[in-house]
Protein backbone atom coordinates (compact mmCIF):
# COMPACT_ATOMS: atom_id res chain seq x y z
CA UNK A 1 0.00 0.00 0.00
CA UNK A 2 1.33 3.32 -0.64
CA UNK A 3 0.53 6.78 0.30
CA UNK A 4 -1.35 8.02 3.47
CA UNK A 5 -4.17 10.83 2.58
CA UNK A 6 -6.92 11.44 0.41
CA UNK A 7 -5.53 13.14 -1.62
CA UNK A 8 -2.37 10.76 -2.30
CA UNK A 9 -2.45 7.80 -4.99
CA UNK A 10 -2.57 4.89 -3.05
CA UNK A 11 -3.38 1.16 -3.65
CA UNK A 12 -4.84 -1.65 -1.60
CA UNK A 13 -3.56 -5.13 -2.71
CA UNK A 14 -4.96 -8.32 -2.60
CA UNK A 15 -3.56 -11.22 -2.84
CA UNK A 16 -6.99 -13.19 -1.84
CA UNK A 17 -9.51 -12.87 -5.11
CA UNK A 18 -12.70 -13.69 -3.36
CA UNK A 19 -11.86 -10.52 -0.39
CA UNK A 20 -10.75 -8.54 -3.38
CA UNK A 21 -14.46 -9.34 -5.54
CA UNK A 22 -16.07 -8.69 -2.23
CA UNK A 23 -14.92 -5.65 -1.71
CA UNK A 24 -13.93 -4.27 -5.11
CA UNK A 25 -17.50 -5.20 -7.33
CA UNK A 26 -14.72 -5.95 -9.81
CA UNK A 27 -16.39 -8.08 -12.51
CA UNK A 28 -14.65 -10.40 -14.88
CA UNK A 29 -13.79 -8.43 -18.20
CA UNK A 30 -10.95 -10.33 -19.91
CA UNK A 31 -11.55 -14.47 -20.83
CA UNK A 32 -9.97 -15.16 -23.60
CA UNK A 33 -12.91 -16.67 -25.61
CA UNK A 34 -10.79 -16.79 -28.91
CA UNK A 35 -7.66 -18.16 -29.39
CA UNK A 36 -4.63 -15.80 -30.59
CA UNK A 37 -1.71 -17.20 -33.00
CA UNK A 38 1.93 -16.23 -31.88
CA UNK A 39 2.83 -12.91 -33.04
CA UNK A 40 3.88 -9.34 -31.58
CA UNK A 41 0.46 -8.24 -32.24
CA UNK A 42 -1.46 -7.09 -28.71
CA UNK A 43 -4.37 -8.99 -27.67
CA UNK A 44 -7.54 -6.58 -26.72
CA UNK A 45 -10.76 -7.55 -25.25
CA UNK A 46 -13.63 -5.69 -23.58
CA UNK A 47 -11.54 -2.30 -23.86
CA UNK A 48 -8.60 -3.80 -22.34
CA UNK A 49 -5.21 -4.69 -23.90
CA UNK A 50 -2.33 -6.81 -23.30
CA UNK A 51 0.81 -6.87 -25.09
CA UNK A 52 4.54 -7.87 -23.87
CA UNK A 53 6.67 -4.40 -22.78
CA UNK A 54 9.28 -5.78 -25.50
CA UNK A 55 7.69 -6.57 -28.25
CA UNK A 56 8.01 -10.62 -28.14
CA UNK A 57 5.37 -12.51 -29.70
CA UNK A 58 2.45 -13.12 -27.14
CA UNK A 59 -0.43 -15.88 -27.85
CA UNK A 60 -3.79 -16.45 -26.55
CA UNK A 61 -4.04 -20.83 -26.16
CA UNK A 62 -4.94 -23.37 -23.81
CA UNK A 63 -1.31 -23.60 -22.88
CA UNK A 64 -1.76 -24.66 -19.69
CA UNK A 65 -3.80 -27.06 -17.70
CA UNK A 66 -3.56 -25.32 -14.31
CA UNK A 67 -6.30 -22.86 -15.98
CA UNK A 68 -9.52 -24.06 -18.22
CA UNK A 69 -9.35 -22.64 -21.67
CA UNK A 70 -7.14 -20.09 -22.85
CA UNK A 71 -4.51 -17.45 -21.25
CA UNK A 72 -2.29 -14.96 -22.23
CA UNK A 73 1.18 -16.26 -22.76
CA UNK A 74 4.71 -14.07 -23.99
CA UNK A 75 7.46 -15.73 -25.40
CA UNK A 76 10.80 -14.44 -23.70
CA UNK A 77 10.25 -12.27 -20.59
CA UNK A 78 7.12 -11.96 -19.23
CA UNK A 79 7.51 -8.04 -19.26
CA UNK A 80 3.47 -7.42 -20.32
CA UNK A 81 1.33 -4.19 -20.14
CA UNK A 82 -2.27 -3.92 -19.54
CA UNK A 83 -3.88 -0.76 -20.51
CA UNK A 84 -7.27 0.12 -19.85
CA UNK A 85 -9.48 2.10 -22.61
CA UNK A 86 -11.90 2.71 -19.66
CA UNK A 87 -10.06 3.86 -16.32
CA UNK A 88 -10.71 1.50 -13.59
CA UNK A 89 -10.41 1.53 -9.95
CA UNK A 90 -9.74 -1.98 -9.40
CA UNK A 91 -7.79 -4.65 -11.09
CA UNK A 92 -7.53 -8.39 -11.05
CA UNK A 93 -5.58 -10.92 -12.26
CA UNK A 94 -5.44 -14.48 -11.86
CA UNK A 95 -1.42 -16.10 -13.21
CA UNK A 96 0.35 -19.39 -13.07
CA UNK A 97 4.28 -19.44 -12.86
CA UNK A 98 5.22 -22.32 -14.83
CA UNK A 99 7.63 -24.56 -13.78
CA UNK A 100 6.80 -27.68 -14.98
CA UNK A 101 3.02 -27.76 -15.96
CA UNK A 102 2.33 -26.06 -19.09
CA UNK A 103 4.10 -25.24 -22.30
CA UNK A 104 7.33 -24.81 -20.47
CA UNK A 105 10.15 -25.03 -22.51
CA UNK A 106 13.55 -25.84 -22.38
CA UNK A 107 16.12 -24.44 -24.52
CA UNK A 108 16.85 -20.81 -24.69
CA UNK A 109 14.74 -20.25 -22.07
CA UNK A 110 13.89 -22.51 -19.63
CA UNK A 111 11.46 -21.92 -16.92
CA UNK A 112 12.64 -19.77 -14.00
CA UNK A 113 10.92 -19.41 -10.47
CA UNK A 114 9.54 -15.95 -10.82
CA UNK A 115 8.55 -13.00 -8.99
CA UNK A 116 6.99 -9.73 -10.57
CA UNK A 117 6.12 -6.59 -9.94
CA UNK A 118 2.94 -4.71 -10.45
CA UNK A 119 2.54 -1.43 -10.96
CA UNK A 120 -0.37 1.01 -10.95
CA UNK A 121 -0.44 3.72 -12.75
CA UNK A 122 -2.86 6.95 -13.79
CA UNK A 123 -1.76 9.06 -16.30
CA UNK A 124 1.46 7.67 -16.39
CA UNK A 125 1.69 8.84 -12.55
CA UNK A 126 2.48 6.09 -10.09
CA UNK A 127 -0.48 4.88 -7.62
CA UNK A 128 1.59 1.72 -5.98
CA UNK A 129 2.74 -1.29 -7.07
CA UNK A 130 3.75 -4.41 -5.25
CA UNK A 131 6.39 -7.30 -5.88
CA UNK A 132 4.88 -10.50 -5.21
CA UNK A 133 6.58 -14.33 -5.74
CA UNK A 134 3.89 -17.01 -6.63
CA UNK A 135 4.29 -20.47 -5.80
CA UNK A 136 4.46 -22.37 -9.02
CA UNK A 137 1.95 -24.56 -10.75
CA UNK A 138 -0.70 -23.24 -9.62
CA UNK A 139 -3.38 -20.35 -9.60
CA UNK A 140 -2.20 -16.98 -8.37
CA UNK A 141 -4.12 -13.63 -7.47
CA UNK A 142 -3.09 -10.40 -7.41
CA UNK A 143 -5.74 -7.44 -7.29
CA UNK A 144 -5.62 -3.57 -6.00
CA UNK A 145 -7.98 -1.43 -5.36
CA UNK A 146 -7.31 2.37 -5.97
CA UNK A 147 -8.68 5.47 -4.79
CA UNK A 148 -7.14 7.44 -8.80
CA UNK A 149 -8.24 5.76 -12.11
CA UNK A 150 -5.84 3.48 -13.51
CA UNK A 151 -5.28 3.41 -17.10
CA UNK A 152 -2.35 1.27 -17.00
CA UNK A 153 -0.77 -1.71 -14.76
CA UNK A 154 2.69 -3.13 -15.78
CA UNK A 155 3.60 -6.22 -14.64
CA UNK A 156 7.59 -7.02 -14.99
CA UNK A 157 9.13 -10.72 -14.07
CA UNK A 158 11.96 -9.47 -11.32
CA UNK A 159 14.64 -11.47 -10.66
CA UNK A 160 14.61 -13.42 -13.85
CA UNK A 161 17.65 -15.16 -15.53
CA UNK A 162 15.76 -15.03 -18.81
CA UNK A 163 17.68 -13.43 -21.18
CA UNK A 164 15.88 -9.71 -22.54
CA UNK A 165 17.10 -10.67 -26.34
CA UNK A 166 15.63 -14.42 -26.78
CA UNK A 167 12.65 -13.92 -28.93
CA UNK A 168 11.89 -18.01 -29.24
CA UNK A 169 8.76 -19.62 -28.14
CA UNK A 170 9.27 -19.59 -24.39
CA UNK A 171 6.33 -19.19 -22.29
CA UNK A 172 6.43 -20.60 -19.03
CA UNK A 173 4.14 -17.90 -16.95
CA UNK A 174 0.32 -17.58 -18.23
CA UNK A 175 -1.76 -15.08 -17.27
CA UNK A 176 -5.31 -15.56 -16.94
CA UNK A 177 -9.26 -13.91 -16.07
CA UNK A 178 -8.66 -10.11 -15.37
CA UNK A 179 -11.45 -8.40 -13.38
CA UNK A 180 -11.43 -4.93 -13.61
CA UNK A 181 -14.40 -2.05 -11.92
CA UNK A 182 -14.78 1.24 -13.35
CA UNK A 183 -16.42 2.49 -10.34
CA UNK A 184 -14.15 4.11 -7.19
CA UNK A 185 -14.90 2.59 -3.91
CA UNK A 186 -15.42 4.47 -0.94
Amino acid sequence: MMGCGQDEPMVTVFLDETSFLATSGAVETVTYPTAKAQSPTPYTENGVTLSSAADFNNQVAALTPVFTGNVFGVSGAENVDIEFATPVFAFGLQMQDGFAVGEVVEGPCPASDSRFEFVFLSGGVLVGSTVEDPPVDEVFFVGGITNRALDKVEIREVGSAIDESVGSHCENDFFGPIYTSTSPQP
